[in-house]
């Protein structure tokens, strides 16, 4: 004890050892409120983690290119760019096509709603199931007063929500499956 009556602090190896115990706690704790604070982020990190490995031996290959001290600026942006642009252009491309097929969905559905769908040919030929898929055509394709009402059902939003729902759970247990590898 010294003056003040208060027993010295332990400085044995069991004190160091119950010291590291706390420390490694204590990161252990924090790494796991970053991640569960960043859980919406993770699979965005994982792939970016991802592309930064496969496309670091190229980026090296063009820093021993450039001469020392002209990239420091302009290459991080030149690969960020063509990343970027390797991702983007599809959708881009796709959304083009896809406005330009609305075109002919639209033509598609006012016949639908004015004349009915026929049923087309492979229906019959269908090696199983071709008697309940030529009955459910005619009952909701095939007359133009059933094509309205299978238009109206598939417009309201309780005979919709459902298949919202099991597609919104699909797709997030996709993706975190997708950050969990």
């Amino acid at each position: 004890m010294d003056s003040s009556g208060a027993a010295p602090p332990e400085s044995g190896p069991e004190s160091i050892r119950s010291q590291r115990i706390a420390w490694a706690c204590l990161v252990l704790v924090l790494l796991g409120l970053a991640l569960w604070t960043l859980r919406e982020f993770v699979a965005a990190l994982v792939w970016a983690a991802v592309l930064a490995v496969a496309f670091w031996p190229s980026y090296q290959s063009a820093t021993r290119r450039l001469p020392p001290g002209r990239h420091n600026i302009l290459l991080p942006a030149a690969f960020t760019f063509a990343i970027a642009l390797l991702f983007v252009l599809p959708i881009v491309l796709a959304g083009m096509q896809a406005a330009r097929e609305a075109r002919t969905v639209a033509v598609w559905m006012e016949n639908a709603r004015n004349q009915g769908v026929p049923a087309p040919d492979f229906v019959t030929h269908l090696p199983m199931f071709a008697d309940p898929v030529r009955n459910w055509w005619r009952d909701n394709l095939a007359d133009p007063a059933a094509v309205a009402d299978l238009e109206a059902r598939l417009r309201n939003p309780e005979n919709v929500w459902p298949g919202v729902r099991l597609g919104s759970r699909s797709s997030i247990g996709w993706s975190s499956s997708l950050s969990a590898c």
